[in-house]
């Protein structure tokens, strides 16, 4: 079986629980690039923007876990600082480790996923041009479904 979510979705997703925007762009079937527009206001100049760039890599998948590499080129030595300001706006749990650009996500701290994964195991992450492709097969026997 294969869930597919549009890019589109999923950055509304992102700026509802986070009030972020995000753009997502495909790069191949396992990295999307990411993009953020951040600014500040300076007494001295005013508002700054910078839009920020980073390549995320789908490493490896164990069902509900996803292993990513992030690389944000001279950036890469700000984020493990950074990681612990994009903690507070994730949602508890879903970021299960970050060090040196390579992190771990939850995907069942996601509520709107946690029904489909008590249902559901995750045998590949795939990215497509415009969507992010779940491919799942029924739970096992013990798992949430009981069978």
């Amino acid at each position: 079986m294969q869930l597919t979510i549009p890019f589109t979705e999923l950055t509304d997703l992102i700026r509802r629980e986070t009030g972020q925007t995000v753009g997502l762009a495909y790069k191949s079937a396992d990295e999307v690039m990411v993009s953020y527009n951040a600014s500040v206001n300076t007494r001295l100049f005013g508002p700054i923007s910078k839009q920020f760039q980073a390549g995320v890599k789908l490493l490896n998948v164990s069902n509900d876990k996803v292993d990513f590499q992030l690389d944000a080129g001279m950036l890469n030595g700000v984020l493990d600082f950074a990681s612990s300001f994009l903690l507070n706006k994730l949602p508890p749990g879903l970021l299960e480790s970050f060090s040196n650009g390579r992190g771990t996500l939850r995907l069942s701290a996601i509520p709107q996923l946690k029904p489909v994964l008590d249902r559901l195991e995750i045998d590949a992450v795939r990215l497509n041009s415009d969507s992010l492709c779940l491919e799942a097969r029924t739970a096992r026997t013990g798992s949430a479904m009981g069978q």
